[in-house]
């Protein structure tokens, strides 16, 4: 890198001006050059003589006008063709609900760790919770990651922002009895089966929804998790497991399998019933006409269901907490794919009753 200070004159008297020298455009072959006008040709030379140091040290970047708002929009084109549906659903609202609103006008290499700490500390004055903050802030930070590789900015200055204090939660555990109660109340409702696979084996809410026929092995008791049910803009959409280790098998009690079994017969039944009308996409939970059930419009009729039968209130994510307390878990040493439940009839109090009302369809 060179550069020079010419004198210009104009209107408003005599200016100096910068000239770096920063290369040559390899499409063009052009020189390529940044301009940078000063009142004083000392503040010129100054200017001029940091951009090279810089430069020798490896801490230039090229001058850029582009924004956090224009940043955002090129991250989001290349880094939403690798991640799923529900990630790129997150992220969006992060980005057009919180970081645009805020930040987008700054050209991000005037960006400053006091334009992102302003916005921080103003999400928790509206009351925004401290976790909702850190995944809006993780997403930033993976945003200004980008600026730095792409040479928009030398340093990070989120990295520096001070984020609220976030609370361990501390999530709400039902007991057996209230397990055994929950599920005398759901007998008989479309909560029913949900209620007694999520009991038995503790799926998140997308993969029990998402769950087929042909995931289950009759023969050997197990159930193999291999996709998850999503709402992205109203619409449900199938996916791959949250994670990769989240593909796994398995294994249930006898007692599962005839419940279940008896629940195939039941649906059979409906199915015919319907004709037409019936939409089989192999789901073992399900709307009436086979449709899949909506993930948030489910969470929502749990809810109601707990007020209505004044039932502790929990999230559904919570029933996964008795099963792993009520029930012993072992993992398969090869990838830890298969996992092994010990559920016994006296550990839940609940499966006598159950299977002497509904194991006769």
């Amino acid at each position: 890198m060179t550069g020079s200070v010419r004198k210009r004159t104009t209107s408003k008297g005599t200016k100096y001006q910068a000239v770096l020298e920063t290369g040559t455009d390899l499409k063009t072959g052009k020189r390529e050059r940044t301009f940078r006008t000063f009142d004083s040709k000392k503040e010129a030379q100054m200017y001029l003589n940091e951009c090279i140091s810089d430069y020798n040290k490896g801490r230039y970047v090229h001058p850029s006008e582009i924004t956090v708002e224009m940043l955002c929009e090129e991250w989001m084109k290349g880094h939403f063709l690798t991640i799923k549906e529900n990630t790129k659903r997150g992220y969006s609202v992060n980005i057009y609900n919180h970081i645009i609103p805020y930040l987008g006008k700054i050209k991000v290499q005037q960006l400053t760790t006091r334009n992102i700490q302003e916005m921080v500390n103003d999400m928790v004055e509206n009351g925004f919770s401290a976790r909702t903050v850190k995944y809006v802030m993780t997403n930033l930070h993976q945003i200004l990651e980008f600026a730095v590789s792409n040479d928009y900015i030398v340093k990070n200055p989120e990295k520096y922002a001070v984020l609220p204090r976030q609370g361990k939660y501390k999530a709400t555990v039902y007991t057996v009895e209230e397990l055994r109660l929950m599920l005398q109340c759901a007998m008989g409702t479309p909560l029913e089966t949900p209620l007694i696979i999520e009991s038995f084996t503790g799926l998140r809410k997308g993969e029990l929804l998402a769950l087929r026929w042909q995931d289950i092995n009759f023969e050997k008791s197990t159930i193999t998790v291999e996709q998850n049910l999503i709402c992205v803009n109203a619409e449900t959409i199938f996916t791959t497991t949250k994670t990769e280790s989240g593909e796994r098998t398995i294994a249930i009690p006898v007692m599962l399998t005839d419940y279940l079994k008896s629940h195939k017969i039941r649906q059979t039944k409906q199915r015919l019933r319907l004709g037409k009308e019936y939409h089989d996409n192999g789901l073992i939970v399900c709307k009436e006409n086979g449709e899949p059930i909506n993930p948030n419009t489910f969470s929502v009729a749990f809810l109601d269901f707990l007020k209505r039968n004044n039932l502790k209130r929990i999230r559904f994510h919570d029933l996964r907490h008795p099963y792993v307390k009520h029930t012993t878990k072992k993992y398969n040493s090869e990838k830890q794919k298969t996992q092994t439940t010990n559920l016994s009839a006296d550990s839940l109090g609940f499966l006598f009753l159950l299977f002497i009302l509904r194991l006769c369809p």
